[in-house]
């Protein structure tokens, strides 16, 4: 048995159903807007709903129900923070895409992963801060870990070089009390 080429390309748009659903994680970065825009584009094109995911995942030493500063929990703080980031984020939005705001807990990768299985998107719009060398070895990609987990494709927005990561004040203030 031989395997051969078609012999014409699918002339029918059928042929790869559009995605209707985005799941889209972001962080705090500034890499969040060019993600964004790119799954704004995205959605715009297929007349897709959007997921924007935000994963708390609170600095080493801080549980959510630890108190900060104020009468507040860090969980609290840290999901307010979120939800104004996503807030923010969702403005790049054409008005007539559905997005919907989403903040969860955890491990960034093992929350992304759980929520594709939750929520069904047919396409994740992700970015990655483009570690390499031992800050990788050390750190970790989300990215990676969630391409080679998801069951779905995954739409990978690079940082620019030297893009600074930021965190939202609540963390780097409770990272702060942890390290004392």
């Amino acid at each position: 048995m031989s395997l051969s080429a078609p012999t014409s390309a699918p002339t029918s748009s059928s042929a790869l159903a559009p995605y209707t659903h985005l799941l889209v994680p972001v962080d705090y970065a500034g890499c969040a807007w060019l993600v964004v825009n790119h799954a704004a584009r995205l959605a715009a094109a297929f007349g897709a709903q959007v997921t924007l995911l935000y994963v708390v995942d609170p600095p080493t030493g801080v549980h959510l129900s630890d108190s900060i500063a104020t009468d507040r929990t860090a969980g609290a703080l840290l999901d307010a923070e979120a939800r104004d980031e996503l807030e923010a984020l969702r403005r790049a939005f054409p008005p007539e895409v559905r997005v919907q705001l989403t903040v969860l807990h955890g491990s960034p990768a093992e929350v992304i992963l759980g929520a594709v299985e939750r929520l069904g998107p047919d396409l994740l719009v992700m970015g990655t801060h483009g570690r390499s060398g031992l800050q990788r070895l050390l750190v970790g990609s989300v990215a990676e870990q969630v391409m080679r987990g998801s069951p779905v494709p995954v739409v990978i927005v690079r940082a620019p070089t030297g893009m600074p990561e930021r965190h939202p004040p609540t963390w780097e203030r409770a990272a702060d009390e942890a390290n004392g």
